[in-house]
């Protein structure tokens, strides 16, 4: 396989890497538009939802 060929094939695999990477930063930032239009502001960022009370130290 000639040079030529590989130095193609190897810019055709960058050039879809790059399209990729924007196409995905690109529907991701029109996804979160669309969650927060429609649920507004998430302030509970945790994943669960535990009391912070049980976790607090109590002094005896």
């Amino acid at each position: 396989m000639p040079f030529g060929e590989i130095f193609g094939a190897v810019i055709f695999l960058i050039v879809i890497v790059i399209f990729g990477n924007i196409w995905y930063s690109i529907v991701d930032s029109i996804l979160e538009k669309i969650k927060y239009k429609l649920f507004g502001k998430n302030e509970n960022t945790a994943w669960h939802t535990l009391d912070e009370e049980k976790f607090e130290k109590k002094d005896n």
